[in-house]
């Protein structure tokens, strides 16, 4: 069997309730489960930011945050960086 937190176990975490799944997240990957979606977010817009041309306010909404402000403040923490210092470093303008 994978070693990997998988699709069905998240499904049946889901189904026995929140804190087992939570629990299983911070087991699995040593964060808790808003440090885990966040850090996949992050490298989500990375992805985008140094593969698209889309602007930063597209690529916020597109891993789902609202307000773009928000986006760039979680972006700079997580990343050290903000989004369009990231781009300019990964060669692209934006």
């Amino acid at each position: 069997s994978n070693s990997e937190y998988g699709r069905d176990e998240f499904a049946n975490d889901m189904a026995m309730g929140s804190s087992t799944l939570y629990n299983k997240v911070k087991a699995t990957t040593g964060q808790t489960i808003v440090a885990f979606i966040t850090s996949i977010r992050m490298k989500e817009a990375k992805r985008l930011l140094a593969g698209t041309d889309m602007r930063i306010a597209e690529i916020s909404q597109a891993v789902g945050y609202e307000n773009e402000k928000h986006f760039m403040k979680l972006f700079k923490s997580s990343c050290g960086v903000s989004p369009s210092e990231y781009r300019r470093n990964m060669g692209l303008t934006g």
